[in-house]
């Protein structure tokens, strides 16, 4: 049975592309944020978001409370995000996947 990739100490450290930055995105950089050392990009197409991200360490529109560790950090720019991700989580509704392509 393979591992669970939220567990701690269940992988090595990796960089972990979140391609969206809405609900679902945010858990999922919680669940990956446990396990010590994942660097964490979030992609968004909205610039201002990221830049809030980057420097509130908060999302603006979603669990506006939820602090993001310093190891997660966001951009508007898809290649940025995806060029040395070791794994990608598609988190954007498929209406805004298929818009973008």
């Amino acid at each position: 049975m393979g591992k669970c990739l939220f567990a701690k100490n269940s992988m090595a450290q990796r960089s972990i592309a979140i391609l969206g930055s809405g609900a679902f995105a945010t858990c999922v950089a919680k669940a990956s944020s446990h396990v010590a050392g994942n660097r964490i990009t979030f992609f968004t197409l909205n610039q201002d978001i990221a830049n809030h991200i980057n420097r509130e360490r908060k999302n603006p529109h979603v669990y506006k409370n939820f602090v993001y560790p310093e190891t997660v950090r966001a951009t508007h720019i898809l290649e940025e995000a995806v060029s040395k991700a070791d794994i990608v989580y598609n988190c954007m509704p498929t209406q805004v996947a298929v818009s973008y392509t």
